[in-house]
């Protein structure tokens, strides 16, 4: 008995070589939008670290939104930037503790943190990297007390 192929066979080659590359095609794309949604997030992150740096060191609170917009401007073009100014143990930094507290008995010797959110749109989805740095004691200079 000769087997031969029957009419009904015809073109399941076609249908499955279809769904294998359409399926093929969509687990790239996945690949390549995690990747890009992954390399704009540590730009974001980078980016809010620096600004973050240069709001710290800015000194007055209108001088350290404008020193992180300044920075964000220049790393990520279009980037949405929020700073943000909060006591220390609030922000979940530890303070200088009880004893010999200078900063009124907060328990964080006065000092602030100054936290950095970079949002950046990326395609169809936004990415947001946050940095948070204590605002060190000083005049402002960057020089520290």
């Amino acid at each position: 008995m000769r087997w031969t192929r029957g009419r009904s066979d015809a073109g399941y080659v076609t249908v499955e070589a279809a769904l294998v590359l359409s399926a093929v095609t969509g687990v790239a794309a996945l690949l390549i939008a995690g990747i890009v949604t992954g390399v704009a997030w540590i730009g974001a992150a980078g980016t809010a670290r620096d600004a973050a740096r240069a709001a710290a060191l800015a000194g007055a609170p209108g001088g350290a939104e404008r020193a992180a917009t300044a920075i964000a401007g220049q790393r990520s073009p279009g980037a949405t930037v929020t700073v943000t100014t909060e006591p220390a143990g609030v922000a979940g930094v530890p303070g200088e503790g009880a004893t010999g507290d200078p900063g009124g008995g907060s328990g964080t010797g006065g000092l602030q943190v100054l936290r950095v959110t970079v949002q950046r749109r990326v395609a169809l989805w936004s990415v947001t990297g946050e940095a948070a740095v204590v605002v060190e004691p000083g005049d402002g200079d960057g020089q520290g007390p």
